[in-house]
């Protein structure tokens, strides 16, 4: 499957960590601990803001260091949003990186 990872930051590889925006309603599976975080949405907003980079791999769905967070899975059905997140623990070489161009507002 392919996912989208957003950051404000350049890596080389994605490694887990304990970031800014993680939250109490986590799935317990994952909860304090580092990973980095994907979605299937490739226009996520970061606060309602684009990420300055977009990041994209293709995962296998059964990967085992790959777990969907069913608690905020459950919290987006409620909301009506259909946004699935996944967390991967361990690091991740990316497929594509694409830089957001806000003359344009679109990723390239």
């Amino acid at each position: 499957m392919i996912l989208y990872h957003f950051s404000n930051e350049k890596h080389e590889i994605l490694t887990p960590q304990s970031g800014i925006n993680r939250n109490e309603s986590e799935d317990q599976r994952i909860f304090g601990r580092p990973a980095v975080w994907f979605t299937a949405d490739n226009t996520y907003l970061i606060n309602g803001v684009e990420g300055k980079y977009r990041y994209t791999i293709e995962i296998d769905e059964n990967d085992p260091y790959l777990i969907l967070d069913e608690a905020l899975k459950y919290a987006s059905e409620i909301l009506g949003d259909e946004i699935k997140w996944y967390a991967s623990l361990i690091p991740r070489e990316y497929n594509k990186l694409e830089k957001w161009n806000a003359s344009t507002s679109s990723y390239e």
